[in-house]
């Protein structure tokens, strides 16, 4: 089909003009500038990534030239049919080859569009609702513009029906209480390949509402795989400026099971479930800086991505260094993005380093190192530090700015890759363990999902509390447990004197406690250094979890009576604690637990 034919049909030709009246609608709210920006992108083609859009779009200024007035505009109405008709008209016109390029196009002109009135400054400047009509058009122009590749299932129920305010729900589909604090149906609408093992997926909501999220945070995903229901948290490498829309930048490892079924299998058109976020790993929150320097290794570059996203679109005018470290120049993510913000900020700076530079690199070379920051960022001790990315290389520059007189009260990191104990001095890292089970915490951002071979060695802070029995499942047997049949009955200790080989309770590593779990009526006996969440598990008890490291506070449980200790107890607030709430995933019993679970 030639572009002169695609051009031809008036359906299609209304589209962009009633594109237009969509996302400025009420009529009322139409002002001049909104006008001159849609035009200006409708006569610049060189934003335009399709063939299609570059070399048609000025069509509709020319078709409607009488029109492109306040007071006219003022006098025309949103349409909906009009809209879904011009997109059915263009999908049946447009090559195969063209369409995954023409929706992008026509989401960045209905967005610009949103944002033409002083939108640049961030979700609560964009009236509420543009925000909702840019979340219905997202979601109706990815329903409409699918390839034959896409899965015709998602497709034909995202078309099939129109919720109240126009936005195509899947059958019974029903709006969240609060998107912010719900788990939600969301669909892929894009997959970006950003390196050889690292791509980033984007998804829209089923049901209306704007994402909600500070820039940092993390969520969980749920997939089914062979015919498990796996959990992983990610941390979101979009800003949330943009709320129609929420990504994650996920790296494929060897072994992971989400990371490598996302790679495989999540195609644009197919439907996920996200938990709510959560963390407090974000320059949002506490105290803002008028300085900022954000490190971050390999693919733990996502939060800080946010995080420059966020600043960027929000004109914030902090003073930001992005220094990041990776292997090679094939593995910057978001290279070209950040030289993009860069060049559009006389605030913003990149500062690359590469681990094996070729000879032509003209940054920096080797690991990040004392000598490195005081070169790169001479400045670095005016500034808060906001790092990122596997445990070693966080320790290694955690080490390094030690090493000078660096205040570390102004240092703040977001850990993966596996626990550690936090540094003394240093705020609290939310460390989030990798273990290989069908619930396990995989890496915020860089989606590590095991500790790869000889990392223990590699950081002595990955010794100093034992491995938890979890990380090691398929390897080694499960924990010991004994069932205790009456759960109501005091648990029989047996004595060390009659018992060969016994230690006496809180005689090492081997004491036994126990757990009762009140509500399903079981109780279990198992060695220290278990979690209660392990314990649950091996009694076939699925209690509420995602990232098993004490942070997104999923799994917590009140307490009844007994005592724990807690690695980590970021997820819970000062109302949790004090009515009693643990997080079962880092609590380990201390003697004879009750929960209320």
């Amino acid at each position: 089909m030639s572009v002169g034919a695609v051009a031809a049909n008036e359906q299609v030709e209304g589209l962009p003009f009633h594109l237009f009246l969509w996302v400025t609608a009420p009529a009322t709210s139409i002002g001049p500038r909104d006008i001159q920006v849609f035009l200006r992108m409708l006569d610049n083609g060189s934003w335009c990534q399709s063939r299609w859009a570059r070399e048609n779009l000025h069509r509709t200024h020319e078709r409607y030239s009488s029109v492109w007035t306040v007071q006219a505009l003022s006098r025309s109405k949103r349409d909906l049919e009009q809209l879904h008709a011009g997109l059915r008209s263009l999908r049946e016109l447009l090559p195969n080859d063209e369409v995954v390029a023409t929706r992008t196009d026509l989401q960045r002109l209905a967005e610009a569009t949103a944002r033409a009135s002083g939108g640049l400054l961030g979700p609560g400047s964009l009236r509420r609702e543009r925000r909702e009509a840019l979340l219905v058009f997202s979601a109706l122009v990815n329903a409409v513009l699918a390839t034959p590749e896409e899965s015709p299932r998602t497709v034909a129920a995202s078309t099939g029906s129109l919720g109240p305010t126009g936005a195509p729900v899947a059958s019974g589909a029903r709006p969240p209480a609060s998107a912010a604090r719900t788990r939600r149906r969301v669909r892929c609408v894009q997959v970006t390949d950003e390196t050889a093992d690292v791509r980033t997926f984007r998804f829209a909501p089923l049901a209306p509402g704007p994402f909600e999220y500070l820039p940092g945070q993390f969520m969980t995903v749920e997939v089914e795989a062979s015919g498990e229901v796996l959990k992983r948290s990610y941390t979101i490498a979009s800003s949330p400026t943009r709320p129609g829309l929420l990504e994650i930048t996920v790296k494929r490892v060897p072994g992971g099971r989400v990371s490598n079924w996302l790679h495989d299998n999540l195609r644009v058109g197919d439907e996920v479930t996200m938990g709510p976020p959560a963390g407090k790993f974000s320059c949002e929150i506490g105290p803002k800086a008028e300085k900022l320097l954000f490190i971050s290794g390999g693919s733990g570059i996502t939060p800080v991505m946010s995080m420059s996203r966020f600043m960027h679109d929000n004109a914030d005018p902090r003073d930001v260094v992005f220094l990041y470290s990776a292997r090679n120049e094939s593995d910057l993510i978001f290279k070209d993005e950040l030289a993009f913000i860069a060049a559009r900020s006389s605030h913003f700076r990149t500062v690359f380093t590469l681990t094996n530079a070729p000879a032509d690199w003209r940054g920096f070379r080797g690991r990040i190192s004392t000598a490195l920051i005081e070169d790169a960022v001479p400045d670095f001790r005016q500034r808060s530090v906001y790092l990122c990315g596997p445990t070693p290389f966080m320790e290694t520059v955690r080490q390094a700015l030690a090493a000078t007189d660096f205040s570390m009260a102004n240092f703040h990191a977001e850990s993966f890759g596996g626990p550690r104990a936090p540094a003394a001095g240093t705020k609290a890292v939310s460390a989030e363990a990798a273990v290989p089970s069908a619930v396990e915490r995989s890496t915020p951002g860089a989606s590590v999902e095991a500790l790869p071979p000889g990392l223990a060695a590699a950081s002595p802070s990955l010794t100093e509390r034992p491995r938890r029995s979890s990380q090691l499942l398929g390897i080694l047997p499960r924990p010991r447990l004994t069932l205790i049949s009456d759960p109501s009955g005091a648990l029989p200790m047996p004595s060390p004197a009659n018992t060969p080989g016994m230690p006496a309770p809180g005689a090492g590593s081997g004491a036994a406690t126990a757990v009762v779990f009140n509500t399903s009526g079981r109780e279990a006996r198992a060695c220290a250094g278990e979690t209660i969440l392990e314990t649950a598990e091996s009694l076939g008890l699925a209690l509420p979890s995602a990232c098993r490291s004490g942070v997104c506070g999923t799994c917590k449980t009140r307490k009844i009576s007994g005592s724990v200790k807690m690695s980590c107890e970021d997820g819970l607030d000062p109302g949790d604690r004090s009515a009693g709430y643990i997080l079962a995933c880092t609590a380990e019993p201390v003697d004879r637990v009750v929960l209320e679970a």
